[in-house]
Formats: structure tokens, sequence, C-alpha cells
């Protein structure tokens, strides 16, 4: 449900970049006019029907008797700059419910959504846009984003795909593929939505191409940063990244799913990213530490996301440690994994030092085989592998040098 209201605002406190992220479509709301005084107010709501007015106290004309007509015509919000006592004793006195502004769009939407008794819904996508694929782990280190790497550059050989990485904790898409992450596409899209600038020619701009049809979208590497972010930005520029490409792959890196009380509030903006996936991946080791691990993670699950959720296990030793996984996560949750990954760390050490996806290395390694059976091509074979020269990312010059030492 899309919410129509007017502005009636005065100052240039209020001529901001919050205000005007009001009428981005994001934000589920309609801005149908903007007043610039009272008289001109109640005649636009005389003769027209809108969901709420959202004024300030200084706009010209405003009397008690005009307070008192708008509120039997139509909600009315006042919104008064914080801190300013004497606007708030104004607001009090015109009898107008109030809301100090600051700049966390955030607080004004569930300010908005409270008031109206309308919880305004976060933007479904339809069935139109691509797929979008999250995959998640535990905070332990399960190779959740050499899995997600991987997904993304098996699926990019015949679809175009954009892998954005969203890891609070360790947002190393970047350096996993030798990318330079010395500033981050992720803030600086999500800074672009949050002015309603964003649309997929912008984020086609700020990504990385590191193949034909596979684009990188690196993360944020320090995490003061994520406090100038905000959801409703960070889920358009996943709508948007979903407009651009054929499949959009996320790495969310580790969520903990903490009692609410507890959790990171950047963490339930994870979840909520998770919840819109088509298919989500929770990815868990097979060594019998991470899996006691994997096995409390997914009891912290709510249901719903327990039942969608497919489990990879990565790093396997043998065949029969897969048979004991399987009793025991079913056991436990119910669940069986969808496929495993044998352990091979020299392949994974390689493709490290290359910069590369594991999947693009010549390798006749088990593990590319499962990946590949798993993601949907059970024959795949060395031949159909993509050559080294497909991918334009250079190698790491670590690996250079080690070569040079041997």
């Amino acid at each position: 449900m899309t919410l129509n209201l007017i502005l009636a605002l005065s100052g240039e406190k209020f001529e901001s970049n919050l205000i005007s992220r009001l009428s981005h479509p994001a934000s589920q709301i309609r801005v149908i006019d903007r007043c610039l005084d009272a008289a001109e107010l109640l005649a636009y709501l005389r003769a027209n029907q809108v969901d709420l007015v959202i004024l300030s106290v200084d706009l010209p004309r405003l009397s008690p008797q005009v307070a008192k007509e708008l509120r039997a015509i139509t909600k009315t919000l006042c919104l008064v700059e914080a801190g300013d006592l004497d606007a708030l004793e104004l607001a009090q006195k015109l009898i107008l419910p109030s809301f100090e502004v600051t700049e966390n769009f955030n607080h004004l939407m569930q300010s908005i959504r409270e008031f109206v008794g309308n919880e305004i819904p976060i933007k479904k996508q339809t069935e139109s846009v691509s797929e979008l694929i999250c995959f998640c782990s535990s905070s332990s280190s399960p190779g959740v984003s050499s899995m997600a790497i991987a997904f993304a550059d098996l699926v990019s050989n015949s679809k175009r795909v954009c892998l954005i990485d969203l890891s609070l904790k360790t947002p190393d898409l970047a350096a996993n593929l030798n990318l330079n992450s010395a500033s981050s596409g992720l803030a600086l899209v999500t800074h672009l939505a949050m002015r309603g600038e964003l649309n997929t020619a912008e984020l086609a701009n700020r990504c990385i191409q590191v193949k034909q049809n596979l684009r990188v979208l690196p993360g944020i590497p320090s995490p003061n940063r994520w406090s100038d972010l905000d959801l409703e930005a960070i889920l358009e520029v996943v709508a948007v990244a979903r407009e651009l490409d054929d499949v959009v792959v996320i790495d969310l890196g580790g969520i903990e799913f903490l009692d609410t009380a507890l959790a990171d509030k950047r963490e339930t903006w994870l979840i909520e990213i998770l919840n819109l996936a088509t298919s989500k991946i929770g990815v868990i080791a097979g060594d019998p530490i991470s899996l006691l691990r994997g096995v409390n993670w997914l009891s912290r699950m709510n249901n719903s996301l327990l039942e969608d959720i497919d489990i990879l296990v990565n790093k396997l030793n043998s065949k029969t440690i897969a048979a004991e996984i399987s009793t025991i996560l079913q056991k436990s949750n119910q669940k069986i994994p969808v496929a495993y990954i044998p352990i091979d760390h020299d392949l994974f050490a390689e493709a490290l030092w290359a910069g590369q996806p594991v999947t693009a290395l010549q390798s006749k390694s088990p593990a590319i085989k499962a990946l590949a059976s798993w993601i949907g091509n059970p024959d795949y074979k060395q031949a159909n592998m993509p050559n080294k020269t497909s991918w334009t990312r250079p190698k790491a010059p670590a690996l250079k040098r080690l070569k040079e030492a041997s």
C-alpha cells in the first residue's frame, strides 16, 4: 500500500535530503503536493482526500483554528527540529502530534508508520525480477565467501550475475578476488540510494566487472561506516541489482540469529535481506567442532527460515563423516545438506593467491566437481571449465613472488 501525503514545511531546516527521500519509490510514500502556507493547505484538503499531512509549526497562517480544522479533515503530523523546545511547545498549544527530526530516516519512517496506524510494507519484489541468492554462516570460518564466489562464477557462465558483499564482520570478497577495495562500492551506492539517485547505470558503474557476465560490488571494510547507512537504502541497492542482472548473489557473512534484545541492529538488517531471498544457502564446515557450532547456529533460526534454508557442508574430510553429519543434522534440525564440498587446501590456497574463484582454476579437484554438480551441472567436464584468461583480474603479487622463490 502506498501512503499519500502532503508536505507543508517552512524553513531551510526542512529542505534536507531526509525530507526529500520521503518521495522516493522505496519509501512506499507518494508526496502528492507541497503547500507553502496553511490557507493553501486547507483549500487543497477541502477538495482532495489524503492519508497524512506533515507540516511545521512555523507554517505561515497556521493558527489554532486552522489546526483544529486540519485535525478534523485528516491525520496531521508536526515536524520540529531536534532540540527546538519552542517549536515543541507551540505544537502542543496547537494540539498537533509532533516528531523531532533527526538525520535518521528510519526513525522518521517508523514514526509515520506508527502515527498512521498502518505498517507500510517493505517493497516486495515482483516475479519478473531476477533471482536473489543469499549465502550466510555462523561467525566461524566455514568458507562462506569462497562458496559465494564459486557459485557466482559458475552461474555467470550462462547468466548475468551481480555478486554483492554485505558481510558485517568479514567483508573479504574484494580481498579474495584481489580487487582494489580502497573505496567501498557498497557505501557509495547506498548513499546514492539514500539521496534517491541510484539506478542501474549508477550501480553498474560502481561495481567491478571481473569477467564478461560477472560484476562485484565490494563491501564495507570498516564496521564504523555502517552507522551512516539505513535499511531502506540497502534494500534499494538490492532491488536495483535485481533489475540490472539475471542473478544477484549476496555474501551476508556471519549472522548469529541472537535474541532481538542482544542482536546488533545491523544484523537484523541482514536477516531482512535474507528473508527476501529466493534461495538461502547456509554454509557450515565439515569438521566436528564446526559441525557443533553449525547445529547450534541452526537451532537459533526461526522455523520458517529453517524450513527455507539449504545447508551446504564445506571442507568435508570423508564420505563417512558426510553420513554422520547428515544423521546429526536430520535429528537435531530436520535438515539434510544439499551438497558436500570435499576439503582441498591446495586448491583454495591457489585460488586465494591468484585472486580467482576456485572454479576458474584448471583443476580436476573433487571440490570443483561437487560445486558444479550442486549448482546443476552434473556433466561438468574439465574441457568445459573457463580458462584463466577469461578471468580479467590480475594475479596477486604474492603468488608471483612465491613462484619466483620456488
